[in-house]
């Protein structure tokens, strides 16, 4: 009895009070571990074609661009489901680091703001990788954690049913907007070198196309290729081409050159529409441009305005990976 008297009671380690530098790294390695499952699932959304994640503009964050209310209800169903998935493992780093476990709301709310943010700020994918990571960290502390270090309450508790029924719906949100909207440039943007070309009036390039594949068959009722400055050019009719290999497609000004008899296959006037891209099959768009007058022109885009077997009709900007720049040497 007298040595269970004088023994010592055993104590509970407090939880460390959190820093923004002790915060800092728990966010790198969340964001890491994360960003492993979200290209697995990436991956995986590609091969299935239910959202192909390939392409300059192609972010995890922020995978198509919003032209409207649909493409916009898509993008917040996507995110919530990124900043979800992100949060969970940073807020699991965290806690492993020995503070408090932060609430998963205001985890979600910090990686929504700094990762959104990051996006904003870098012009590069070091810069808003960087960016993501010192904004988390600052963001979590400020929003998640209260002035002394201890964990801050989340007041709009949900129960695990809510919780499944607003992933269910982000899900249905975000997959229904990619899977009817598949048409990704994957290509590299062209047959041209990148940066700006000076050309005299008169010169002309060819571009080349390659999109991804769509998971459901759909009917192109038109395509156009756009961008600033392109009233000094003039392109030359559209080819398409189901299945990813682009066709061959040579300017007039070269095929005069050619003797009849060695002239390569060449559809001289634009693919009539509506062009039908049956279900899991790439699609390839071919021209030429010629530069027509002084003044330096950009094609960016292409924009084709499509209708899904689901009966969709809808449009799809695509920015291309390498735009084409001429501008008029004199």
């Amino acid at each position: 009895m007298s040595a269970l008297a004088h023994s010592n009671p055993q104590t509970v380690s407090e939880p460390r009070r959190a820093s923004v530098w002790g915060l800092a790294w728990s966010v790198i390695v969340g964001e890491f571990q994360a960003a492993v499952v979200l290209w697995v699932i990436g991956i995986a959304l590609t091969v299935l074609a239910l959202a192909p994640l390939g392409g300059q503009q192609q972010w995890l964050w922020l995978p198509w661009r919003i032209d409207g209310t649909w493409a916009l209800v898509g993008a917040v169903g996507w995110g919530y489901l990124v900043c979800a998935l992100v949060g969970w493992f940073v807020a699991g780093s965290i806690e492993r680091r020995g503070f408090d476990r932060p609430a998963a709301g205001w985890v979600l709310v910090s990686v929504a703001i700094s990762g959104y943010g990051g996006m904003a700020l870098g012009h590069s994918a070091g810069g808003r990788v960087f960016y993501a990571v010192a904004l988390g960290a600052i963001i979590v502390r400020w929003l998640a954690f209260t002035a002394d270090g201890s964990a801050r309450s989340w007041r709009f508790s949900a129960g695990r049913r809510i919780r499944v029924l607003v992933a269910v719906a982000a899900v249905l949100a975000g997959l229904s907007y990619a899977a009817t909207h598949a048409f990704v440039d994957t290509s590299g943007g062209g047959s041209y070198g990148s940066g700006t070309i000076a050309a005299r009036v008169g010169h002309t390039e060819t571009i080349v196309v390659g999109l991804s594949r769509s998971l459901f068959a759909a009917r192109v009722q038109s395509a156009t290729l756009t961008g600033p400055g392109a009233s000094h050019l003039q392109i030359g009719p559209l080819v398409l081409r189901r299945g990813g290999t682009p066709p061959v497609v040579t300017p007039p000004s070269e095929l005069r050159r050619i003797p009849k008899a060695y002239r390569p296959s060449f559809v001289s006037k634009p693919t009539p529409f509506p062009y039908t891209v049956p279900a899991g099959q790439q699609l390839s768009v071919s021209t030429w441009v010629t530069l027509r007058s002084c003044g330096a022109a950009t094609l960016n885009t292409l924009k084709l305005r499509y209708t899904t077997a689901l009966g969709i009709a809808t449009t799809a900007s695509i920015r291309m990976q390498t735009p084409l720049h001429l501008r008029c040497a004199g």
